[in-house]
């Protein structure tokens, strides 16, 4: 890797990408006094913005042939005939003065580099004492390169893992495609001292230092890679730029251009390696727009049959945005929740500061006393005991209607049971299954009418009056007959078991297919036990049939070894 100072090659007409070709034969800037040493030490980053803010109110001044040697004063920038240079050049040298001088006292960290290494070994401090006198810049172009590579540099320190890998793979290509159409770099290392030596010869050598275009750090930041003054690196350059500038959106070269202009070549250079055109990383909230629209830019030449180069460029660029975006957010991530915890440390702070802690005391104390009050008060104690008495009453009910819900279960027998799960437990039934709602009516009406006051037991009490009083008899059937079918007009005696026998047809309905029994059923289940038109032996035989039945649909369950 050369560390010698590029010289202007003068057997060519064909203008250079180096800007310092473009100025022939500098004379070496005069000596100056030294530097008094500083009491105290700018970090690395500092001395060297401060000796390019001098270079820019000390530019190099370059004598022209036609001028007999003397030094000429025409440039289109600058009016140097008032001892006045142009303001846009002034205030950015004002800047970096201003950056450097609020950069003094700040720690140097991070791996040494261009802007890092300065302060690093003994002849750290020696070379930044000296940097304003030893290098001189060829032109502001130079200048603003020089604060482009500052600006990556100091972002590529802090890069991540990723970020890294991503600009490391993007160079590789970019430098494989250089090659690949003969651009030659030199390579000098990104520390302090090994620039500042380059920069120093340059000005030595040829009266001023230059920035070539296409300069650029290495994909790890560790190099820096400065292309080499030849016509065939100059060529390559022109077929590079030709080549990715459609893609990226930069402006074609002239009709007839036979190199790259510095300004466009500084451009290509920034965008293929993750920068905006101006050489500065790009920001936070514009990454995620940065990867959207290359992303689409790729995909239509992708289409339109763009080369590999051109694709492999724009995929390379989409990583490093990427890779910027992931660690932004988890920066931005990492400080939101510091700032959270600080609030929360704070917040903490100050409830457990004794006088908080005293007022919390306090005004629970006052919040206490007036619940009592309230509670101790008459009224409120009144309807405390009736609110406490609603409250076991609502439960009591909960308590009783969830252990009155049916069940139903087969026991050792066979047969179906239902009733209550303790029941059903005590029965040892088995495949225990919540009843339905309908089936539960039917079995609640089935229990009452064999219960001990239902209508069984009643129309059986009737039938046993009347059989005691001589009506019951067979002989008597006919009399049963004329009394109920005209509705026990002319006889109270066989009122009751009018009554309770058309009762249980409705009520048998009931059991049988639920409240849902048309008048139709109504009538054919009176016709079953109708004490109208049967004699009492029928009557007694069909009111035992439909028994047996409405025990079987009342499913009762009989306890274990019953």
């Amino acid at each position: 890797m050369s560390t010698t100072p590029v010289t202007p090659d003068q057997s060519t007409a064909v203008p250079s990408s180096n800007l310092g070709n473009m100025v022939s034969n500098p004379a070496p800037a005069q000596p100056t006094a030294p530097a008094a040493a500083q009491p105290v030490q700018q970090p690395r980053t500092a001395q060297v913005l401060q000796a390019v803010a001098s270079s820019i109110g000390n530019p190099p001044q370059t004598p022209s042939a036609s001028s007999g040697g003397v030094v000429s004063t025409n440039d289109d920038d600058d009016d140097m005939s008032s001892g006045q240079r142009s303001g846009w050049k002034t205030n950015l040298g004002k800047g970096l003065s201003t950056v450097a001088a609020g950069l003094s006292g700040v720690s140097d960290k991070g791996r040494p580099s261009f802007f890092g290494g300065l302060g690093e070994g003994a002849r750290g401090e020696q070379a930044a004492q000296a940097a304003q006198q030893e290098i001189k810049f060829k032109s502001f172009d130079d200048q603003v390169r020089m604060a482009q590579l500052h600006n990556q540099d100091l972002k590529m320190q802090n890069d991540t893992q990723a970020q890294t890998d991503a600009h490391t793979k993007a160079d590789l290509d970019n430098r494989a495609l250089a090659n690949s159409l003969g651009v030659d770099y030199d390579t000098i290392a990104n520390h302090g001292s090994a620039v500042m030596d380059h920069l120093s010869a340059q000005t030595e050598a040829n009266g001023a230092a230059a920035v070539p275009a296409g300069t650029h750090l290495s994909g790890d930041g560790k190099t820096v890679q400065i292309p080499q003054d030849t016509q065939q690196t100059r060529d390559g350059q022109k077929q590079m730029y030709n080549q990715l500038a459609p893609a990226l959106g930069l402006p074609s070269l002239p009709q007839g251009a036979q190199f790259v202009p510095p300004k466009n070549m500084n451009m290509l250079t920034n965008k293929i390696h993750g920068f905006d055109i101006n050489g500065e990383p790009l920001k936070h909230d514009d990454l995620p727009t940065y990867i959207s629209t290359t992303q689409t830019q790729r995909d239509a030449m992708a289409k339109n049959g763009a080369s590999d180069s051109q694709l492999k460029t724009l995929d390379n660029m989409i990583g490093i945005y990427k890779a910027n975006l992931g660690a932004l957010d988890t920066h931005a991530d990492a400080v939101k929740q510091s700032g959270a915890q600080a609030t929360a440390a704070g917040t903490l702070a100050a409830q457990t500061s004794p006088d908080a802690v005293k007022a919390e005391a306090g005004k629970a104390g006052a919040v206490k006393q007036a619940q009592l009050d309230v509670e101790n008060s008459p009224a409120n104690q009144a309807a405390a005991a009736k609110g406490a008495g609603q409250k076991s009453a609502a439960e009591e009910a909960a308590k009783t209607g969830a252990s009155s819900n049916l069940y139903v279960g087969t026991d050792a027998t066979g047969n179906q049971i239902a009733g209550t799960s303790t029941d059903l437990q005590t029965a040892g039934a088995s495949g225990v299954t919540k009843l339905d709602a309908d089936t539960g009516k039917k079995v609640i009406t089935a229990r009452q009418l064999i219960s001990p006051a239902g209508l069984f037991s009643q129309i059986n009490q009737d039938m046993r009056a009347l059989d005691a009083k001589g009506k019951m008899g067979s002989s008597a059937t006919s009399r049963i007959n004329d009394a109920l079918l005209s509705k026990a007009g002319s006889d109270p005696d066989y009122a009751p078991l009018f009554v309770h026998t058309h009762l249980l047809a409705t009520a048998l309905m009931q059991a049988h297919v639920g409240s849902r029994g048309s008048s139709d059923m109504m009538e054919e289940f009176k016709s079953l036990a109708n004490s109208g038109k049967m004699n009492a032996a029928t009557l007694r035989s069909a009111l035992g049939a439909e028994y047996n039945y409405v025990h079987e649909k009342a499913m009762l369950p009989q306890k274990v070894g019953q």
